[in-house]
């Protein structure tokens, strides 16, 4: 039995057949540029998450690219990230001129707010917090101490759309919230798309100045921006899938069940979180033989990362060994998209469990 890691092609074929009209009606109507799908799609998942405004973005890193560029984020600025997490955050910052700093991490692979508490300084002009795997970092301490120190707080929800903590979605304790809608995340898109949530009006209204190059109106360009705009056909596609969004994540959850109740070390979720296992990821003393194990069994699995932010070329700053270190030695995802049937989960936790590496 050959176990992909993600299929696209698995759709359900009466939403595949939605998507598909969809699609069609935008390159019909030759609006392809922002325009009504964009504003309908920015409505709903306003709504869906709980915001006041969303504002549609070219990807999940010009969504946090956007974010700091609202708070002014800039050279002589220091934004704190998590050691351990994409390279987009960091990369964000570093673009812009400011100076990433690198916060380890706790055991739920979010920025610790132990550690946190420690970085902040007069230079500190926002902290980044990154949702990881479909789990939630240690929001409520942290948001606390970014506030006690008047810090901008920005939720990275990339990979945390339909989490919930404490029966609310995630992207309320910042001052903005950014997702991203690429191919494989939980509500994906068929090619790169964002958004950044907001409940502050002054922020949205300078979001969607910055997007189109700073402009408003046209051609009269109040600040530097940049060409961040959603495309049209993506806003429909993703309104066609939004409204399945949560079945889906409930399906992975059934996925992460399975792997709990068979698995001797399965993966570790928040207390009070309702985690959608953006990622089901286990830990391994072992992982490469183990990842080689499954592979010989046609199983697919990906590193979910491989490098610690500090550890990268570009950044390549010396530190001691670090939780965010040890963590890319050894984690490891496994299958959990939701159009996995439920005999395929089973096979890879019954593989995992064979391995005596």
């Amino acid at each position: 039995m050959r176990v992909p890691f993600f299929d696209p092609t698995r759709l359900e074929p009466e939403i595949q057949d939605a998507v598909d009209q969809a699609a069609l009606r935008v390159l019909r109507s030759g609006r392809f540029i922002l325009g009504d799908e964009v504003e309908a799609f920015e409505r709903s998942f306003a709504a869906y998450v709980g915001a006041n405004h969303a504002v549609g973005t070219s990807s999940g890193t010009d969504a946090l690219t956007m974010a700091l560029m609202a708070l002014g984020v800039g050279p002589g600025d220091e934004v704190i990230v998590p050691d351990f997490t994409f390279f987009a955050p960091a990369g964000c910052v570093a673009r812009l001129g400011a100076q990433p700093i690198f916060a380890d991490i706790d055991s739920y692979y979010g920025l610790d707010p132990d550690v946190l508490a420690g970085l902040m300084g007069p230079r500190t002009k926002a902290v980044i917090i990154v949702h990881l795997f479909g789990q939630v970092a240690a929001i409520a301490q942290i948001s606390e101490l970014c506030a006690a120190h008047g810090v901008a707080l920005i939720e990275d929800c990339a990979q945390a759309v339909g989490v919930q903590m404490d029966s609310r979605h995630v992207g309320h304790h910042g001052v903005m919230a950014c997702f991203s809608f690429f191919p494989t995340k939980n509500l994906g898109a068929s090619g790169d798309a964002g958004a950044v949530v907001t409940c502050d009006e002054h922020l949205a209204e300078r979001l969607r100045r910055i997007r189109v190059h700073g402009a408003r109106p046209k051609y009269v360009h109040q600040e530097l921006g940049g060409n961040f705009r959603l495309d049209a056909i993506q806003a429909a596609i993703l309104s066609v899938k939004l409204p399945y969004l949560d079945g889906w994540n409930a399906r992975r959850r059934q996925h992460g069940a399975i792997y709990d109740e068979v698995l001797a070390c399965p993966a570790r979720v928040r207390p009070g979180v309702t985690s959608t296992y953006h990622q089901y990821v286990i830990e391994a003393d072992q992982r490469d033989d183990l990842q080689k194990h499954l592979a010989a069994h046609d199983v697919a699995t990906a590193i979910y990362y491989p490098v610690s932010m500090r550890d990268q070329p570009c950044f390549s700053i010396p530190h001691e060994t670090s939780k965010a270190r040890k963590a890319a030695v050894r984690v490891l995802a496994l299958p959990i998209f939701a159009q996995l049937d439920s005999e395929e989960v089973e096979r890879v936790a019954t593989l995992v469990g064979e391995f005596k590496g």
